[in-house]
This record gives C-alpha cells, sequence and structure tokens, in this order.
C-alpha cells in the first residue's frame, strides 16, 4: 500500500488549502471564562465574546456558505453541578460559528473548556 505525505490540502472546488492535520474546515479549543482564549484551533483566527455563554469563533478563511455542519462539546466535568450544555444556534454565517453554553432551563454559563468543530467548504 502506498502512502502520499502532505502538509497541506485542498479539495479541487475550493480557493484555500488546509492544513493535512486539521480534516474538519475548522476547530477550536477554547477557554470561554473570563477573557476568552484561544488554547489552539485551525482556521479560526478569533472569538468574539458576546456574553456570559455566548461565543462566536471568527473563520480565518470562510466557508463558501452557511449551509455546513457544526459540532463540538465541554469536558464531562463542566456538566457536573450545573446541568450546563452546548448549543449551536442557526446564525452560522460564512464567517463564524457560534457557540452558547447554557442549562436546561436556558441559563447561560461561562465554560473553561470549550471545543467546536465546522465541516464544510472552504470559499
Amino acid at each position: 500500500m502506498s502512502v502520499i505525505k502532505v502538509d497541506n490540502i485542498r479539495i479541487a472546488s475550493e480557493s484555500v488549502s488546509r492544513p493535512a492535520t486539521g480534516v474538519a474546515a475548522a476547530w477550536v479549543n477554547f477557554d470561554g471564562t473570563g477573557t476568552v482564549a484561544i488554547r489552539d484551533s485551525v482556521n479560526v483566527s478569533s472569538i468574539t465574546d458576546s456574553g456570559t455563554g455566548n461565543y462566536a469563533p471568527n473563520y480565518a478563511s470562510n466557508m463558501s456558505n452557511g449551509d455546513y455542519s457544526v459540532s463540538g462539546a465541554i469536558p464531562y466535568a463542566a456538566w457536573e453541578g450545573t446541568d450546563k450544555v452546548v448549543y449551536y444556534n442557526d446564525s452560522e454565517t460564512s464567517s463564524k460559528m457560534r457557540i452558547q453554553t447554557l442549562n436546561p432551563f436556558s441559563n447561560y454559563y461561562d465554560v473553561s473548556s470549550v471545543f467546536g468543530i465546522a465541516h464544510g467548504e472552504l470559499a
């Protein structure tokens, strides 16, 4: 079996390449408490903190449109005693995803570890 080794990949229909290690079009691991800080990411340039438990990771290279898949998580420990959940609303745009952390009663909380992933086509 042959192996192809590359540093970057680009899908034929895209105009931007991405690191081969970042299979997703974008992903981010960040601290959502105090001053929001990115720990590590691929194709995320910054995060807009829109208030308690309300974040908008901004893409370095835009998606081709807003019709892409977003998923994410917070560590199990963040759930203990607070029933926190991660929620993605329907306001993704080609330049950012939206992440919200809240409990079942719609109370927003800042969480120390938040993870977001976007799969879709880059512009």
